[in-house]
Order: C-alpha cells, then sequence, then structure tokens
C-alpha cells in the first residue's frame, strides 16, 4: 500500500499556488507517495469547508496529513478536528521569514512544522511548534524553461528575487560568481538593494 498524505492546500490560477503542481507534489509522488489535495478555496462557504474537512479526516485512509496554510485558512475547526488523528501531521511554513506569526494558532497541532527560514525559528519554538525542520526550497529538476541557446550560465537563479534570496544573491555576486536570472516579471530594481 503506498504512504497516502492528505494535503491540505488551496490551489488557483495565480503561480503563487500552483507552483506545488510542479515542485513538491511531483517529487513526494517520484518517491512513493499518493498526495490528495483538500483545497479549501474550492467551498463556498466557511461552513462547506469545515465539514468537507471534518468529512475527509473521517475517511482515516491517509498515513500524514500536511497543511500549508495559515490561521486564516486553516481555522479552529480544522485545527480542532486533527486532535483525534494519529497519523504524523505536518505544517509547512513556506513564508516563515515574512510572517512567523501567521501560523501561531497552528504550531501546536502539528507534530513537525517544517520552515524554509531559520532566522525565526526561536520566534516559531516560542509560539508553540513541536518539533521543527529547517529544509530551505531546492530545485526542480523537471522544470523545462526556454533559454536563448548562445547563452552560456555559470550560475542560474530561476524566480523572483525578493526577501532573502536577494541577500544570497548578492553574496553569489560580490564572491566573483556571473549570475544569470530568470524571472518573467524581473525588474531590474529587485536585486539592486
Amino acid at each position: 500500500m503506498k504512504n497516502k498524505i492528505l494535503y491540505f492546500c488551496g490551489i488557483d490560477s495565480s503561480f503563487m499556488t500552483r507552483w506545488q503542481l510542479f515542485h513538491i507534489i511531483p517529487e513526494l509522488e517520484k518517491i512513493g507517495y499518493d498526495i490528495e489535495i483538500f483545497n479549501p478555496f474550492e467551498f463556498n462557504s466557511i461552513k462547506e469547508l469545515n465539514s468537507s474537512w471534518i468529512k475527509k479526516l473521517k475517511n482515516n485512509e491517509y498515513n500524514i496529513i500536511m497543511n500549508c496554510h495559515g490561521d486564516n485558512v486553516f481555522n479552529e475547526t480544522c485545527r480542532d478536528s486533527l486532535a483525534n488523528i494519529s497519523v504524523p501531521k505536518i505544517l509547512i511554513c513556506f513564508d516563515n521569514l515574512q510572517d512567523p506569526y501567521m501560523h501561531k494558532s497552528n504550531y501546536k497541532y502539528f507534530d513537525i512544522t517544517w520552515i524554509t527560514s531559520k532566522e525565526n525559528s526561536n520566534i516559531i519554538s516560542n509560539l508553540g511548534a513541536n518539533k521543527i525542520i529547517y529544509l530551505p526550497y531546492g530545485a526542480c529538476e523537471n522544470l523545462d524553461l526556454d533559454f536563448n541557446n548562445n547563452l552560456i550560465y555559470s550560475n542560474l537563479f530561476v524566480g523572483t528575487p525578493y526577501g532573502v534570496r536577494k541577500r544570497y544573491l548578492h553574496k553569489l555576486i560580490n564572491k566573483g560568481h556571473n549570475l544569470d536570472i530568470y524571472c518573467p516579471s524581473l525588474n531590474v530594481s529587485n536585486i539592486d538593494s
């Protein structure tokens, strides 16, 4: 039997949510996990979302439960419904550097809190996170980009340069590395500061 993950993850038409469809989810599937997405954006009301979530959990066919949403989406009813669930529960905090407080009511309900930036781990721990693991973003080997074949890259950054990413890019540049940045909406002023 495959390990089955129930993933509370809102997917809409924006890249800010859809990136997981070609990054984290396929990578988990590639190593043998069956991922079922519970999309909170598909419901017309909080009441409908809550009752569907509780019904989904009662199926009791999941080996892992994951959530990437803060307190405003993964609400009190969703949190309370985890109380009697005995499978591992993982809270993924993609924006923990920007806002470590967005999950403040959720931390204590999850066995593991996955953070992508170490800087706020003490705040997250003080807010009740049980076990914190630090796993930064990685690279997606299956990403197919249309680059000009005449370019030769010594270092390539794919994504939007904001937040801590700018600091890492500047570290590479300051150490003398050639760096090419690919971002469809890139404004050069994004990395100037």
